[in-house]
């Protein structure tokens, strides 16, 4: 079973980084839920085990990381990209002191 929950201030679930926030669902009414596993009605209130809530953000701040993260990818190509053509000039100049070297 999947529940999707939306919470009306985002900013108060899980905000502390070591101490979540914890969702359990009790079925009040287990006669109308089947068992998948015995395939006959629940137990008076069945009760899942408690899933952590991660840290809830809202669309503003989602929008905001998703720009930090493209922007952060460029970064990462560029310098990578950087490294590579550096790596190409200094093994073409280290042959080159090699090559002064050799004649010497």
């Amino acid at each position: 079973m999947t529940l999707q929950v939306y919470f009306k201030h985002t900013k108060y679930i899980s905000y502390a980084p070591l101490d979540k926030d914890r969702l359990l669902v009790t079925i009040l009414q287990p006669n109308v839920f089947v068992s998948a596993d015995a395939m006959n009605s629940l137990p008076q209130d069945y009760t899942f085990g408690q899933k952590r809530i991660p840290l809830q953000i809202v669309e503003s701040e989602k929008e905001r990381l998703d720009s930090i993260t493209n922007v952060n990818k460029g970064v990462a190509t560029a310098f990578v990209s950087s490294q590579i053509v550096i790596s190409f000039f200094l093994a073409a100049a280290i042959k080159y002191l090699w090559g002064m070297a050799d004649t010497l």
